[in-house]
């Protein structure tokens, strides 16, 4: 009997996902647990296994497509089986379902890739080559074939490419990850009023304190762990900013998981460390360098990038004063880290000095923190930062 291969649901808040490759083309027998496809969400790469054992027959959806969570990608049954009756149900749902496939469903053999142009023009390429334009977000019905079997090479596309650093000015689709994030974005922004407020710390003792780790040949956290940390008491304290606000509810979370944003090639990518307030320093240290090397190596498992209740976004490496960050729905509050630098201070005795400051802006949803609590928290975490051994950091 025939059975549907789906898009899988990787997380609640994965809506659709792109086929980056195939590693079985139809007519091939797969077996259960075999690596079938490799896709793309809105927070990771990863190769998805098959769930039943049987030949694949039918593919209805090229690399490159993106496709709506749970709609069927391929069928996969006993070799020989008619499958007419099935594709031709799926067909009109699939393509409804996917923003990829403009006229019909895309087809893939062998020698190449299949799609139609907005006008219902064949477009035939060769895997190598849709997978190089996806990579570049290149409409491959841009690039002209070169070939006489009227099929677009991985040659043409690099051509093309190489035809586009002529020019001025060059156009690049809005799709893929980019709107899948943006769309998130966008409407968090509309959805969620988002109050700002900015302080400034005073980072002398900490950078003391790693600097006389460092003398003592000790495992030395960084200043990110550090924010992490301070964060999970500030959570803890004032557990408003780590809710989340559903179905007109106000849901109080007892676990505190910190996302911590990363930029990847592929991306923004933001890994979860869960648990945060039962970790030690040296754990949160240990776990969040775990995280962030799978993410720049793009082996972050879905699990990993899922069940966040607050975020972390730090610009500092890259100088970056001060800013405000857009909440990550579904969470309630995000805090955006600056760089540090030397500052002239007023001391409380009146005196001057240059110390080491950054500043951190927190974002809160207006409909679930007050200003004033929001205020208490940033205060918080500024004096876990400032006064370590008091804090219990």
């Amino acid at each position: 009997m025939a059975i549907e291969v789906l898009m899988p649901k990787m997380g609640v808040t994965m809506e659709e996902g792109t086929i980056l490759k195939w590693y079985k083309k139809e007519g091939d027998f797969v077996k259960k647990g075999d690596i079938l496809f490799g896709i793309e969400t809105d927070k990771a790469t990863m190769d998805v296994e098959s769930e039943a054992t049987g030949t694949l027959l039918k593919i209805l959806f090229d690399e490159g497509s993106q496709v709506r969570v749970t709609s069927a990608i391929a069928i996969i049954g006993e070799e020989g089986e008619d499958i007419s009756e099935l594709i031709e149900k799926l067909q009109p749902k699939n393509t409804a379902e996917t923003s990829s496939a403009k006229k019909g469903t895309a087809s893939n053999s062998g020698t190449g890739t299949r799609t139609e142009t907005s006008d219902g023009a064949r477009v035939i390429a060769t895997p190598r080559a849709r997978k190089l334009a996806n990579e570049h977000n290149i409409d491959i019905s841009l690039v002209k074939c070169s070939g006489d079997r009227n099929r677009i090479t991985e040659e043409d596309v690099l051509r093309y490419l190489e035809s586009l650093k002529d020019k001025k000015s060059s156009e690049m689709p809005y799709d893929g990850i980019r709107k899948i994030v943006g769309e998130k974005l966008l409407r968090s922004y509309q959805e969620k009023p988002h109050i700002y407020l900015t302080i400034e710390v005073d980072m002398s003792k900490l950078v003391d304190k790693r600097e006389k780790m460092r003398a003592e040949n000790r495992k030395v956290p960084s200043i990110a762990d550090y924010i992490v940390r301070a964060c999970a008491i500030a959570l803890k304290k004032y557990p408003e900013l780590n809710s989340k606000l559903v179905d007109g509810k106000i849901i109080m979370q007892e676990r505190i998981n910190i996302g911590y944003a990363v930029d990847t090639p592929k991306g923004l990518m933001v890994p979860v460390i869960k648990n945060v307030s039962d970790m030690s320093i040296n754990e949160i240290a240990e776990t969040r360098h775990k995280l962030v090397e799978k993410a720049l190596n793009g082996s972050l498992r879905p699990d990993e990038l899922e069940e966040g209740t607050f975020t972390i976004s730090n610009l500092g490496n890259y100088g970056v004063k001060e800013f405000t960050a857009i909440i990550n729905t579904p969470e309630t509050a995000i805090l955006a880290v600056g760089a540090i630098e030397n500052r002239v201070v007023a001391l409380p005795d009146k005196s001057i000095a240059v110390r080491p400051c950054m500043n951190m802006t927190i974002s809160v949803d207006h409909r679930v923190v007050d200003g004033a609590l929001a205020a208490k928290a940033l205060a918080l975490i500024k004096n876990c930062l400032e006064n370590l051994d008091e804090s219990g950091m």
